[in-house]
């Protein structure tokens, strides 16, 4: 399932909300009351979408596991070894490469 990010689609929202701002200063007489209430309605909206909790895109494990095991394979002595030590620069490596795994997970390429 695709998800829309709720930033655009807030964003979206707000550039409806000012075009129907500037319809009911336009129609301040005859037809003020109804783009006031479209004003409204995105301010509604915007309310409800960012009450929502957001959903967290599926982290693919199958490549999580694979980035692991070949990560730890070039830190243990021992292919199947389950003590591994890690040089200051392999753990920042590491946490590196999971941050942008975890902060792209949700972009669609």
């Amino acid at each position: 399932m695709k998800y829309i990010p709720a930033d655009k689609l807030i964003a979206e929202i707000e550039r409806y909300k000012q075009g129907a701002a500037i319809a009911r200063f336009d129609n301040a007489g005859e037809n003020a009351d109804y783009f006031q209430g479209k004003v409204d309605l995105c301010d509604d909206l915007t309310h409800i979408i960012t009450s929502l909790p957001q959903e967290q895109p599926e982290v693919e494990l199958e490549k999580f596991d694979k980035d692991v095991t070949e990560i730890w394979g070039r830190c243990a002595a021992e292919p199947n070894d389950s003590i591994a030590c890690f040089h200051i620069e392999t753990f920042n490596e590491v946490a590196r490469h999971f941050y942008e795994l975890g902060k792209n997970a949700g972009r669609e390429e």
